[in-house]
C-alpha cells in the first residue's frame, strides 16, 4: 500500500494552474546557488559514506520533452521553503550565462566530498544539447561521484542522441521518464509513472511503500541496474 495518497482531482487541478504560470519563468541574475543537501526521499548519507546533493532548475520552462507530467509534475508547489523556483532559475541564469564557472564550481563543491551521489533534476531537465555537454563534462570530471536523473527529453529529437551518449558514461545512470500511453524507449532504462499502486513486472520504487528507507538505502537507480522504475504518481 502506498505510503501517500495518489493526487485528488482538485490536487491535479491545482497544480495543473500553478504548471501553466511556470512557462513564463526566465532566468534570474544572482550569486550562484548550486546544490541543495538530499531530502526525504533521496536521504542525505548512506553506511558507504555516500553523501547525496540535488540540482534543481525550474519545472515546465527547461522540459522540453514535457506531456502528461504537465498536469501533476510535483514541482507544482508553492513552498518556497521546499521548492525555492527562484533560486532554480539563478541555475538556469549561471548555465545560460556563465556556463564555464557554473561548471567550475560544481567541481570544486563534488571535490570536497568523497562519494558524492548528485540527483541531477528533482525539478527540470536536460533542455539543450550544450546543457547535456555540460554534465558530460562535470561527470568525466568526477569519477568519483554517481550521477542519475530521470528524463523526458528523450524524446525530443534533437536531444535524444546526447542523452544518450550521456547514459553510456559509466557513472551517470538515465533514466527514461514515460507514461502508460507512450511508446517505451529501445536500449535505455525507463521508469513509468501511472495511476495505479503498483507497476506489474517492474521494479516498485520501496519509498513509496515502506517507512524508513530512501534512495541512499535502495540505490537502485544510481548504481548500474538494469532495472525498470515504477513510480504511483505522487
Amino acid at each position: 500500500m502506498l505510503r501517500r495518497n495518489l493526487p485528488s482531482v482538485r490536487q491535479l487541478k491545482t497544480r495543473s494552474a500553478i504548471l501553466e504560470s511556470y512557462k513564463d519563468l526566465t532566468p534570474v541574475f544572482g550569486d550562484f546557488y548550486g546544490f541543495e543537501k538530499g531530502n526525504k526521499k533521496t536521504g542525505v548519507k548512506n553506511s558507504r559514506g555516500e553523501e547525496v546533493l540535488i540540482w534543481n532548475l525550474p519545472p515546465v520552462v527547461t522540459c522540453p520533452g514535457a506531456l502528461d507530467c504537465l498536469k501533476y509534475c510535483y514541482n507544482a508547489d508553492t513552498r518556497i521553503d521546499i521548492f525555492p523556483i527562484e533560486s532554480w532559475c539563478i541555475n538556469w541564469y549561471w548555465v545560460l550565462y556563465k556556463k564555464a564557472e557554473c561548471v567550475n564550481k560544481i567541481d570544486q563543491i563534488l571535490s570536497t566530498y568523497p562519494h558524492p551521489v548528485i540527483r541531477v533534476h528533482s525539478s527540470g531537465d536536460f533542455f539543450s544539447q550544450d546543457y547535456i555537454e555540460m554534465w558530460k563534462q562535470i561527470a568525466n570530471h568526477n569519477p568519483n561521484a554517481l550521477f542519475w536523473a530521470y528524463t523526458r527529453s528523450w524524446r525530443v529529437n534533437e536531444l535524444e542522441n546526447g542523452i544518450r551518449e550521456l547514459s553510456r558514461l559509466s557513472n551517470f545512470q538515465i533514466i527514461a521518464s514515460v507514461d502508460y500511453t507512450e511508446n517505451l524507449p529501445i536500449d535505455m532504462r525507463y521508469c513509468i509513472v501511472g495511476e495505479s499502486e503498483s507497476g506489474k513486472g517492474m521494479f516498485n520504487c520501496p519509498e513509496q511503500y515502506l517507512s524508513g528507507i530512501q534512495c541512499v538505502d535502495c540505490r537502485q537507480c544510481y548504481t548500474y541496474q538494469n532495472t525498470n522504475i515504477y513510480f504511483a504518481k505522487h
